[in-house]
């Protein structure tokens, strides 16, 4: 549990939420075998035809080197492959294989069956409050780009 007195009490539900919801190591029920790293890269590919490492570095916000690292594991696994963009040959893609797929499936449908019983004892006005303002940060999130600090 996060301590309150590091932090607002709201990025300290945020940290134990974050904490909670993380893929917990290999032996993990949901994710396996998968990091959260993995795990994202593999929903990013899924989310597209042709997804690019750089595009997979920047749902990851990592660098170009780091996102090459994580699809070098993944195709170790045998749980993508790189191919070569039919638009623009020029253009490496990253697509999930049969193996893949199933690992995402599996770790989305376990997923949301821990999301059920997270949110069992609320009610639906609670359950539909809570995923508005959810959606509402997460769209947030993901047009926030804090300027960095330099190195």
């Amino acid at each position: 549990m996060a301590d309150p007195t590091c932090c607002s009490p709201l990025a300290a539900d945020l940290l134990d939420l974050a904490w909670f919801l993380r893929p917990h190591g290999q032996d993990d029920p949901c994710c396996g075998e998968l990091s959260a790293a993995e795990f994202r890269a593999l929903a990013t590919v899924a989310g597209g035809d042709c997804r690019s490492q750089q595009e997979i570095g920047a749902a990851l916000g990592v660098t170009r080197s780091g996102a090459t690292r994580v699809v070098d594991r993944l195709e170790e696994r045998g749980l993508a492959r790189r191919c070569c963009s039919t638009v623009d040959r020029r253009r490496t893609c990253v697509e999930l294989t049969a193996r893949g797929r199933r690992a995402l499936a599996g770790a989305l449908g376990c997923f949301d069956t821990l999301i059920e019983s997270l949110l069992a004892p609320l009610g639906r006005a609670e359950r539909r409050q809570i995923a508005t303002s959810l959606a509402t940060l997460a769209r947030l999130a993901r047009r926030h780009r804090p300027e960095r600090t330099p190195s």
